[in-house]
């Protein structure tokens, strides 16, 4: 027969045995939140307060958008680590006696039923933290507000950062629960409760790991699927995404409904357990003995790999080299360990030794896997009917375009790292080249490493999924069907950001030549306007030999609001700073967009620089400078290229050796003259075969300085 004894008086009754457990959680908390929040706010307006880099309105934006951080623990760890701490120690304080043969009897020969008995544990846990946290969140809440910076948009934000900063604590609590449920020992039952919270995490960082190491093709631009499910099936992943909310621009509706499923599976899967709970177990390292070799397989497979990868990659060991040997190493010392745990009887290490047999096995499966690529990775290529679309890029893109995709912005990664999709008539052409990209990856054999070229892709399927790959092509393959692509004049358009950025963004242009120094152009919009449609009809017009074989005569820069900075503004900031075009903007709030080149054969731009009067300097004249520094690589002064150069200067010239490499600085004009003529500057080509020496040199004019790469003619 149950026990009609209240509900509440069971609370009651509990909650007096954790006074302990209560009084620590306050103090912790209220040290944590409030206080330190007042603190953090004391400092910041001291240190960034108002001043004449920053307004008040600025700086009182910039606490707002970080103000919520201090309430889910983003802005100071020790909150952080208190969610975890605290969600441990609840855990053990409710849960704690059914390691122990004595107490358990007890409390299961009281007229309660299990689940109430349950209940009535877990409630007490949850109120021992929630209740002084959300008192400390209302505190530190108030905090802001004495001085006023709260407002209703930020007072939500810091209840969602309430909700997340609990919902971290009930992953942890629940998962230190189900762990307790799973042995019956505190110890062994935390080791299991931090399998379980990090043990998908662990699974897919260790696939993704080892995709890297051993596939050749593997490319990873921006967020995988396995960081993608880490954040669905990890209760890590969502521990992590709570702690990492930092206000509503951050709000994800998504994260947060998952971090409660995953909590209340957590606890639903431990209120099953404890329902069936042996009294047997309590002492026990597993309460259920059947499930102690599927366990060892388990966690000894994933976590083995795991150890090895992080050894080479702490002690810098070559990963392919290493990674078998030390993984088999890893997984004998952990099955060895497994076993201690089990028994804690070292003469019967060995008694599990068919689970042991099975998890090196498996460990070295799973890695002869990926060594000799069983599944066909590096070697699969969609079907071309399967295919929507290809974004390309080369690696060399980067340095020549200098923002390949930046002026679009943040929000689609892929349009960051390779661009706009290429047209559809391009299509079969770079299917072409990725499939000399896999037939090289087959034969590893591409030519001497100035003949070859690295270049990524990703293909946007029918299905709505992306495939990335990255190969290493053949230069000259790479070069036909390049000059192919850019007979396609919708391929330019989506290749120079100049066609695809928006013009009314554009707050300033800058001119560079051979001096090395960058000029603004003082123009009104109607002439920038018709500077950049004159490059455009050069950029469509020019031949794809010019780009790749010729030096330009000069660079032309364009600034446009950060995406960063814009974007951590509210939205009406924002929204003024992305429409402002006045050129005295904040530096540091501005993105400088490079890479429009002027060649000589671009007629249409060099005939509007001439008839607006800018003129473009193609050679520096000794007399215009100062002094010049030239910085010499270690290639360079192995090589020997400098030492007549060197010989034949006069005394005023000074060289200098650095360890692996020269400083040679010279103020005499014959001495300037003569670098110069041995030198030219270095100019990058879209597909990056023409490779720079890695020297240097800082020019100090009569009147201001440059500084750009140069080689040795």
């Amino acid at each position: 027969m149950t026990s009609k004894i209240s509900f509440i008086k069971l609370i009651r009754a509990e909650l007096k045995q954790r006074g302990w457990l209560l009084a620590l959680t306050c103090i912790v908390l209220f040290l944590s939140m409030p206080v330190y929040s007042m603190m953090w706010l004391d400092a910041y307006m001291t240190n960034y307060g108002p001043s004449e880099y920053i307004t008040a309105a600025e700086m009182y934006t910039d606490i707002r958008n970080m103000f919520p951080g201090l309430i889910n623990g983003f802005r100071f760890s020790i909150l952080t680590a208190a969610f975890a701490v605290f969600g441990a120690l609840s855990a053990a304080a409710g849960f704690g006696y059914i390691h122990s043969r004595e107490k358990l009897d007890f409390y299961h020969a009281l007229p309660i039923r299990r689940s109430r008995r349950f209940a009535v544990s877990w409630l007490c846990g949850l109120l021992t933290f929630v209740v002084p946290y959300v008192i400390c969140a209302a505190l530190t809440v108030a905090a802001g507000a004495v001085q006023g910076i709260m407002d209703a948009q930020l007072s939500a934000a810091c209840a969602l950062a309430a909700l997340a900063g609990i919902l971290c604590f009930l992953l942890v609590y629940h998962t230190c629960i189900l762990g307790f449920m799973l042995s019956g020992r505190t110890p062994s039952g935390l080791l299991a409760a931090l399998a379980i919270f990090v043990y998908a995490s662990l699974v897919l960082g260790t696939i993704s790991s080892l995709q890297n190491v051993y596939f050749k093709t593997y490319y990873s631009p921006g967020e995988t699927l396995s960081d993608r499910l880490m954040q669905v099936l990890s209760p890590l992943g969502l521990f992590s995404a709570m702690n990492n909310f930092t206000g509503m621009n951050g709000f994800s509706p998504v994260s947060f409904i998952l971090a409660a499923v995953m909590s209340c599976l957590l606890l639903g899967a431990a209120l099953i357990l404890y329902r069936r709970y042996p009294s047997e177990a309590a002492g026990n390292a597993l309460s259920f003995p059947a499930a102690a070799p599927f366990a060892k397989v388990a966690v000894c497979i994933p976590a083995s790999v795991f150890l090895a990868l992080f050894a080479q990659a702490f002690t810098g060991a070559d990963a392919s080299g290493w990674t078998f040997p030390l993984s088999i190493l890893a997984a004998l010392i952990l099955c060895a360990l497994i076993e201690f745990i089990y028994r804690m009887d070292l003469r019967q290490l060995l008694k599990g030794w068919k689970s042991s047999l099975v998890s090196v096995a498996g460990v070295a499966a799973v890695l002869c896997i990926f060594q000799f690529d069983l599944f066909g990775y590096d070697t699969y290529l969609p079907r071309e009917d399967q295919i929507e679309s290809i974004r390309f890029r080369a690696d060399s893109f980067p340095a020549y375009l200098n923002s390949v995709g930046y002026s679009t912005g943040y929000d689609d990664a892929d349009l960051y790292y390779f661009g706009a999709p290429a047209p559809d008539s391009s299509t079969h052409l770079l299917y072409t080249l990725a499939q000399s990209g896999v037939r090289s990856t087959r034969d590893e054999s591409t030519g001497s490493e100035e003949n070859i070229l690295g270049a990524a892709f990703c293909f946007e399927l029918e299905s709505g999924r992306s495939v990335t790959r990255w190969y290493t092509l053949n230069f000259s393959d790479a070069y036909d069907i390049m000059e192919e692509l850019f007979l396609n004049e919708d391929y330019r358009r989506s290749l120079f950001p100049v066609f695809t950025m928006d013009r009314e963004q554009i707050s300033g242009v800058s001119l560079t030549d051979a001096y090395a120094t960058s000029t603004e152009l003082p123009l009104s919009e109607e002439e920038r306007n018709s500077l950049l449609d004159a490059c455009e009809k050069d950029l469509l017009a020019v031949d794809f030999s010019v780009l790749q074989n010729e030096s330009p005569l000069a660079e032309l820069s364009l600034d446009i609001p950060d995406p960063y900075a814009v974007t951590s503004l509210p939205a009406s900031a924002a929204a003024d700073t992305a429409a402002s075009k006045d050129s005295s903007l904040d530096p540091d709030s501005l993105f400088t967009v490079r890479g429009l080149y002027i060649y000589p054969g671009y007629v249409n731009t060099l005939d509007w620089l001439e008839e607006h009067g800018y003129r473009i300097r193609t050679e520096i004249d000794p007399q215009d400078v100062a002094e010049l520094t030239l910085t010499l690589s270690l290639e360079s002064v192995q090589s020997g290229r400098y030492d007549s150069l060197i010989g034949s200067l006069s005394g005023t010239a000074v060289y200098t050796e650095y360890g692996d490499s020269g400083l040679l600085t010279v103020s005499d004009t014959e001495d300037i003259a003569a670098v110069l003529e041995n030198t030219e500057q270095y100019w990058p080509d879209l597909l990056g075969n023409r490779l720079s020496s890695g020297d240097y040199l800082d020019i100090r004019y009569l009147e201001g300085k440059g500084s750009a790469a140069y080689d040795v003619i």
